[in-house]
């Protein structure tokens, strides 16, 4: 798998070169398009405007418009993006890349993470109203760090999160895209709790122990593991745990200084089936880049 046709989706600061560097370096093949998206002004400030200030709000809106442009233009001249493909629109900054991405046919959205400010998009939006119901694959680009200017080190460490069902194929597929030779890589399943899924019952009356069923589980995620890895030709460790999703894999990925995880999404869902949790429990506190892929199971 290679992304041919790529939305970038950031705004018009010094974060924009490096989310749109990574752009290039996870589809050097790809048609870029570069999108700004700007607070409506109407809506900000439209309570407090006369009529007669209605050109002064034209006037400020086509010239905040042209700077933003030529901010991004100027950011952006040496990362390889043609300045015809830099627009600048006003409104919701999810809504508006969702009627981009689908008007250009986009096979990958990329936008940037602050990781300690939970799922805070470096384009003023959530990761989760990105996410949810993006009919292609988001790759976040974690910034904030200082080193997000950095190229990606030769060989990246990925963690590719799968859960039990078909649809981790799609997501090892996916990871597998962006390895290298002497990527180190690990594939990671996590099991809930049964005590967390059934919390309220007597799980007693089962006449088995939460224990013995969790082991039980332990041991089939570790052997679904073992498949997927030959299936796909991958060498990787492997992690079979118990836990929340989103902690286990984002605590993992912090342990080995990871620099990329990949996770399974069905965008209608935000990251709930794939994972059992939620895009905010994957990306708040993430240390690293995260590439959510739009599976087409389900």
């Amino acid at each position: 798998m290679s992304y041919q046709n790529v939305l970038v989706a950031v705004e018009p600061n010094q974060e924009a070169r490096a989310i749109a560097a990574r752009a290039r370096e996870i589809a050097p093949d790809a048609e870029i398009s570069v999108l700004a998206v700007l607070p409506d002004v109407v809506q900000a400030y439209g309570t407090v405007w006369s009529g007669d200030a209605s050109g002064a709000m034209l006037d400020f809106v086509h010239g905040t418009r042209a700077e933003a442009e030529r901010q991004l233009r100027d950011l952006l001249r040496n990362v390889g993006i043609a300045s015809e493909r830099v627009q600048v629109k006003f409104g919701s900054p999810a809504r508006v890349a969702h009627e981009i991405a689908q008007e250009m046919e986009a096979d990958c959205i990329v936008a940037g993470c602050h990781g300690q400010h939970g799922i805070e998009l470096a384009f003023g939006s959530t990761a989760n109203a990105l996410i949810h119901g993006l009919d292609c694959d988001a790759y976040l680009v974690r910034v904030g760090t200082g080193q997000e200017s950095e190229p990606r080190p030769p060989a990246p460490r990925v963690v590719i999160a799968v859960d039990g069902t078909e649809d981790a194929h799609e997501v090892v597929e996916a990871g597998k895209a962006l390895l290298h030779n002497g990527s180190k890589t690990t594939l990671i399943t996590v099991i809930k709790p049964i005590a967390h899924t059934y919390g309220g019952l007597d799980l007693t009356v089962t006449g088995t122990e939460s224990g013995a069923f969790e082991e039980e589980a332990l041991r089939e995620g570790a052997t679904w593991l073992d498949t997927i890895a030959a299936r796909h030709d991958l060498t990787a460790d492997k992690r079979s745990v118990i836990g929340s999703p989103g902690h286990e894999i984002r605590t993992y990925a912090k342990e080995v200084n990871a620099d990329l995880i990949v996770v399974g999404s069905h965008g209608r869902h935000g990251l709930g089936r794939l994972l059992g949790s939620t895009a905010n429990g994957v990306l708040h506190g993430v240390s690293c880049d995260v590439l959510v892929v739009r599976v087409k199971g389900g």
